[in-house]
């Protein structure tokens, strides 16, 4: 299990600056990762953008995204 907190406390309105969703978008490009658990997805998701693009890529790879909301 990898745990990415990298980016607590940041801004979640632009990737460019949030290196732990671009190293989660990276394993998940690489077929490394089966499930990614949340305690809150919404952080993700406050740019649409970004938010689709780990949805496509998630579909793409076969991972899995969960919440435990």
């Amino acid at each position: 299990m990898l745990v990415i907190d990298d980016d607590l406390g940041k801004s979640g309105a632009r990737s460019e600056h949030r290196e732990g969703f671009q190293r989660l978008v990276a394993e998940i490009s690489l077929g490394h990762v089966g499930l990614v658990l949340g305690t809150e997805m919404s952080p993700l998701a406050r740019s649409g953008r970004d938010w689709y693009q780990l949805l496509e890529l998630s579909a793409l790879g076969g991972a899995l995204l969960a919440d435990d909301a």
